[in-house]
């Protein structure tokens, strides 16, 4: 996870980004969560995208029930011995277009189980005091963004928006998605 944090502090900081508009999604919002932590001062507004939000020092493994992390610890265990988690096919991610489906497969890579592993440490509550939106997409919702979701909602210093799409709803609704990225990067 540190990794994924110092990638994206080091494109902000290389690139000399002010004003930054940080979107989000899935597990990426992980990522940015520790970016926003650190450089609270180069981040404008975070946009989570259905983010799976951890608490400071848990883990994405830590944070799945124990019969899920054992499936998931064995499935890369198969795969590669243990190195990578495979990625799951599209149709996982409520992906109903047979052409959107080939296309994503054929993308997907296996991630490292050690960032599965490792949490990000946070000094500050998640998102920093920074301007926040989260879009929940529900139509298939992932199960395993539910708690995230819940949270996101009940958050009063955050807006909170539901699509009716799948996670990957960049790939399905882009025309939607973007409208949305459009009018929060606006105010």
């Amino acid at each position: 996870m540190e990794t994924f944090v110092i990638d994206i502090m080091n494109v902000v900081e290389f690139e000399r980004l002010e004003n930054v508009v940080l979107v989000a999604h899935s597990y990426g919002a992980r990522a940015a969560n520790g970016v926003v932590d650190r450089v609270p001062e180069k981040i404008r507004r975070l946009i989570y995208i259905d983010g799976g939000l951890a608490l400071s020092g848990v883990s994405r493994l830590d944070s799945l029930s124990p019969e899920l992390r054992d499936k998931r610890i064995q499935s890369s265990e198969q795969f590669d011995g243990g190195i990578s988690v495979p990625p799951p096919p599209a149709e996982y991610f409520g992906i109903r277009d047979p052409s959107i489906a080939r296309w994503m497969n054929a993308l997907m890579t296996p991630q490292p189980l050690n960032a599965e592993r490792t949490a990000v440490t946070l000094k500050h509550p998640i998102g920093n005091g920074r301007a926040a939106t989260y879009i929940r997409c529900s139509s298939p919702p992932l199960p395993s963004v539910d708690a995230s979701a819940e949270y996101a909602r009940k958050r009063t210093d955050w807006r909170f928006l539901e699509i009716a799409a799948g996670h990957e709803a960049m790939l399905t609704h882009p025309e939607q998605i973007a409208s949305i990225l459009l009018e929060e990067c606006a105010d």
